[in-house]
């Protein structure tokens, strides 16, 4: 389970309709929650970009089909989404 989100002063962001592996932030923060639609499982991982996510840095992997998820991690390096089917995913 995460860390308690630390208070910021930036306003969440969310990013729709991700359909491949997508760096959607360089550099650290939180990723809050993430909405699927999915066809096969959805992996999260701390990297800078697409190519560098690996088991190793894997945030979360959710499951086949649609809904929800609150996550609340902290990531450290970037936030890459690869999803299979559609994503949309909010951190700050």
């Amino acid at each position: 389970m995460g860390q308690p989100r630390s208070v910021s002063n930036t306003s969440p962001i969310t990013v729709t309709g991700l359909t491949a592996a997508t760096c959607v932030k360089v550099g650290g923060g939180w990723v809050h929650s993430a909405a699927v639609t999915l066809t096969g499982p959805c992996n999260l991982n701390d990297a800078a970009t697409a190519a560098g996510a690996a088991t190793a840095n894997l945030i979360a992997v959710l499951p086949t089909g649609t809904n929800v998820y609150q996550i609340s991690m902290k990531f450290n390096n970037g936030l890459v989404v690869t999803p299979t089917g559609s994503a949309s995913v909010t951190f700050e």
